[in-house]
């Protein structure tokens, strides 16, 4: 594909490399997943990059994508979780909802989002960070997750992770 008429500063990329920027947004707006870490993961698989922190892939997510073309918004800083690890949280901007909706692509909502909306992600990131660390753990795992489900009740919790048939239920708590 080439890039859409609405996004005439996308043509000036090669056509290897806009294809990787049109996967980057494919992944981004039809999984929801926000973990920059685990996004480059699946892009790393999807390109036939052997690691993940490759200059390719944190070029394309950081440069190309955030800095270049505001088609995702990412957390300015790095959120501090345990030990030395920081990791960052990313999301289609709606610049790059609108390129994936010219690519013909549905965007879904993402973790971030779903935790901005519904479970103070803005005011505590760090707790964003977390349970999404643990949703991407899970999923290394082979299990389908769900951030916040809806469950009968006043409260939601944060991941349900489900295995073989079976629900776990997790609830995510930072100091």
């Amino acid at each position: 594909t080439i890039p859409p008429e609405a996004f005439p500063e996308l043509q000036r990329h090669p056509a290897r490399y806009w294809q990787r920027i049109a996967l980057a947004a494919w992944l981004l707006a039809t999984s929801g997943i926000s973990l920059q870490l685990e996004v480059s993961e699946h892009l790393a698989q999807l390109l036939g990059i052997h690691n993940p922190e490759s200059g390719s892939i944190k070029r394309l997510l950081n440069v190309t994508l955030y800095e270049e073309h505001g088609l995702v918004e990412r957390t300015k800083e790095p959120i501090h979780l345990v030990y030395q690890e920081r990791v960052h949280l990313l999301q289609l901007s709606a610049r790059g909802r609108s390129l994936a909706s010219a690519l013909g692509i549905q965007p879904v909502t993402s973790e971030w989002q779903q935790f901005r909306d519904h479970h103070r992600g803005d005011t505590d990131q760090r707790h964003t960070a977390a349970c999404l660390k643990f949703a991407y753990f899970f999923r290394a795992k082979g299990c389908h997750v769900e951030v916040l489900p809806k469950v009968t009740g006043r409260t939601r919790p944060d991941l349900l992770a489900t295995d073989n048939g079976e629900n776990f239920y997790l609830e995510v708590e930072t100091k």
